[in-house]
């Protein structure tokens, strides 16, 4: 006899289930997407446990008679498309026709759904996959979705589950992201324990009141609006200055046709056009909005539906790119935030020579060539504050007040240039270097063994900063006091949640 058997189709259906529900933040993913498609303009989501007990999605949509409810939890079922060349005209959210059937093999699930010209609803209960009835009841038009026990039947699963808190979290965020589109749609999300409000997202003619919601008033306010039109497909983009960058890329929506998404190449995109604007280890905070001829994008990548591939990938790169960098670009100077620069004086100024510069906008490559350059002379101040002072203290070294010319010599000779790769490591700096001066108001110059060595001052005194304020919440020695008078700050729904459950 064989080996090879043919899975059981609840064994089949719980192993399909692991790619389109990871977690409880999928199940709601999934029939927010159902309740948006029905023509919705109501849906209201509560929660229990961070949704392992409990996930009621209710809607006023267009709902489901009793033949449409009984084919709705079968595997591939849908009335989204007929054939496979509808996929590459699609617009609606779900299409797969797996999220039901995902979501029934792996809990306990109860369906009541009307159509607005039926007189009865009817309710459908299922557990694990299996339909245990379907009866006639009570309800107004449209559909209300409970899933109950999420992975009871899957307990390996259950296990990888992160805590209430994480799990409402992420919801939370699933429910932002899908909405930030949906602005005539009145959506909120509720504990179902306490009746308190988790999200709050009225409909609104302004899509500035629903990304005041998501982003808070400050960031909203700040935003700027860029705008490009290609033959095969349009961008609309929120940029935030990069003054209001975050640690983290969880403020980057971006959507197609609707479609919240997550592409590394869209994201490398926004990330490019802010360029050198943003510090290390910073991200923007930016909604875009691309609207696509579907036939040029295939989203039936993943079972989740978050994952794109362009037909011309360059192309859409080149243009969120460019664009971004172009409305940055005119209202945002990214050197006089910082230090302004001698028109009269350069610091560097290397020959051109004619024809050696082929393409304005193409990416720099390393120069592996030998090759001479005349050094100017270079403008450094005289005095270093004694906070910059103190980033050296260990080494108890003294030094006069610098002059210009005893510091660097203008020269007029010439030097090679060699090539140079930068380094993130940082530890080839030597303990003792020997302060030079300061440049520009924002670098402090240093000679070392290896040569020269930069550093942003601001940058490094916030992380010494940073480091006392560690050390002194490790000593549990930290320091408060209370205002005379209250300061009012805004914050985004997402952060006044977790500001709350700190408190």
């Amino acid at each position: 006899m064989g080996k090879i058997r043919k899975l059981s189709q609840n064994v089949a259906n719980q192993i399909a289930a692991g790619e389109v529900i990871d977690r409880p933040a999928s199940v709601v993913r999934e029939l927010l997407d159902n309740s948006i498609d029905s023509g919705s303009d109501r849906i209201t989501i509560r929660i229990e446990d961070g949704g392992s007990s409990l996930i009621r999605v209710s809607d006023n949509g267009a709902g489901m008679d009793k033949d449409d409810l009984l084919i709705s939890i079968e595997r591939h079922a849908t009335s989204k498309i007929s054939f496979v060349s509808d996929i590459f005209a699609i617009k609606t959210l779900g299409f797969r026709g797996e999220a039901l059937p995902s979501i029934c093999s792996v809990s306990r699930v109860e369906i009541t759904s009307r159509r607005a010209d039926q007189i009865s609803a009817y309710r459908l209960k299922a557990s694990g996959g299996t339909i245990e009835s379907i009866e006639e009841a009570g309800a107004p038009a449209g559909t209300t979705v409970d899933v109950r026990d999420l992975y009871f039947n899957t307990p390996a699963r259950r296990k990888f589950l992160k805590t209430e808190r994480t799990e409402t979290g992420l919801i939370t965020d699933t429910v932002s992201r899908i909405a930030l589109p949906f602005t005539d749609i009145y959506i909120k999300l509720l504990d179902n324990y306490t009746g308190k409000t988790i999200l709050n997202l009225p409909s609104s003619d302004s899509e500035l009141n629903r990304l005041t919601a998501l982003f808070g008033k400050e960031v909203a306010q700040s935003f700027m609006d860029a705008r490009f039109t290609h033959g095969r497909f349009s961008l609309r983009a929120y940029l935030a200055p990069p003054e209001l960058s975050r640690t983290r890329g969880d403020r980057i929506y971006v959507y197609i046709n609707n479609r919240n998404i997550r592409d590394k190449l869209v994201m490398s995109a926004i990330t490019g056009g802010y360029g050198q604007r943003l510090m290390k280890g910073r991200y923007p905070q930016v909604a875009l909005f691309i609207d696509i001829d579907p036939a040029f994008v295939d989203i039936n990548v993943h079972p989740a539906k978050q994952e794109v591939r362009f037909e011309d990938g360059r192309v859409i790169y080149q243009s969120i790119s460019s664009t971004i960098a172009r409305a940055l670009g005119d209202q945002i100077n990214p050197f006089k935030s910082s230090f302004d620069i001698s028109h009269e004086k350069p610091v560097f100024q290397p020959p051109v020579e004619p024809g050696r510069i082929q393409e304005a906008d193409a990416p720099v490559q390393a120069y592996q060539q030998e090759a001479t350059v005349e050094q100017q002379g270079l403008e450094v101040k005289e005095a270093i504050s004694e906070t910059q002072q103190a980033l050296f203290s260990q080494k108890k070294a003294t030094y006069q007040q610098l002059d210009t010319e005893e510091v660097i010599t203008p020269v007029r000779k010439e030097i090679p240039v060699q090539q140079v790769q930068p380094s993130d490591s940082h530890d080839h700096i030597n303990e003792n270097p020997v302060v030079i001066g300061q440049l520009k108001g924002t670098y402090l110059l240093f000679e070392e063994r290896d040569g020269l060595l930069i550093i942003d001052q601001h940058a490094a005194h916030e992380r010494v900063v940073y480091e006392t304020l560690r050390q002194k919440y490790a000593a549990k020695k930290m320091e408060s006091q209370n205002f005379l008078l209250p300061v009012n700050i805004e914050l985004s729904k997402k952060d006044a949640r977790i500001l709350e459950e700190k408190l």
